[in-house]
């Protein structure tokens, strides 16, 4: 009986149709939104300390008393005996102290200049005035406090720096080069550093340099590369 009642179903559904081709695909859907940026990775290591701005041959000025070993170099402080103020000499002998750079048995006048022998390639300074402020901070030039003049602290670096220009013996340009975009570069012609003393407490020594006229410096606080205008530093 169930085989009859299959056939009748059959007859009366009929047989199933052959599948049809598979659509089109639909239109893709727009972009999702971002996700939250996730959370910063840790800070990683510090890198290696660079080396010293500072060639390592250049070892300061002259100290009869020390050892000096071959290749080391030296400058002349003003007032010094043993040659010119802002002369550099190279260590070519042993290292015996007591015998000064005017012994050329053991020393040699170094004319490979600034960049060579170590000194700064410029004075990074800020300049300062005020109306009877004699401060001079380091780090910074005062102007007009100590007449027409700039006042610098005395550094090893200033000094340095200073003892090379004192060699020339005469007013020489010097470039003023801003850090401030806000103000000028400035070219000013100055007159042979000179040893002075701070006229306010802590009476520190420093170097001035004279002028004409008052150079137009930025307001206080505008830093400076200062360098002899001849040696093209910046």
């Amino acid at each position: 009986m169930s085989n009859t009642n299959n056939t009748i179903e059959i007859l009366t559904r009929g047989f199933q149709g052959v599948r049809g081709p598979t659509g089109i695909p639909g239109i893709t859907g727009d972009a999702g939104v971002p996700g939250v940026p996730g959370v910063p990775g840790p800070t990683g290591d510090a890198g290696p300390t660079g080396p010293s701005g500072e060639y390592p041959n250049y070892v300061g000025e002259y100290n009869n008393g020390n050892s000096y070993n071959i290749g080391q170099i030296v400058s002349i402080p003003v007032g010094s005996p043993y040659g010119n103020a802002g002369q550099l000499f190279i260590r070519i002998a042993g290292p015996n102290p007591g015998y000064p750079p005017s012994d050329t048995s053991y020393w040699q006048l170094y004319t490979n200049g600034l960049v060579v022998a170590g000194l700064p390639t410029y004075l990074p300074l800020k300049c300062f005035t005020q109306s009877s402020d004699y401060t001079v901070n380091f780090e910074y030039f005062n102007y007009d406090a100590y007449g027409p003049s700039i006042a610098i602290a005395r550094t090893p670096q200033v000094d340095a720096y200073m003892n090379y220009a004192v060699t020339s013996g005469v007013a020489q340009l010097w470039t003023f080069k801003s850090f401030d975009s806000a103000f000028s570069d400035i070219t000013v012609q100055l007159g042979v550093p000179s040893l002075n003393v701070e006229v306010a407490s802590p009476n520190k020594p420093i170097w001035t340099l004279s002028y004409i006229s008052t150079p137009p410096f930025g307001t206080n606080g505008t830093e400076y590369g200062v360098f002899l205008s001849k040696t093209g530093a910046l």
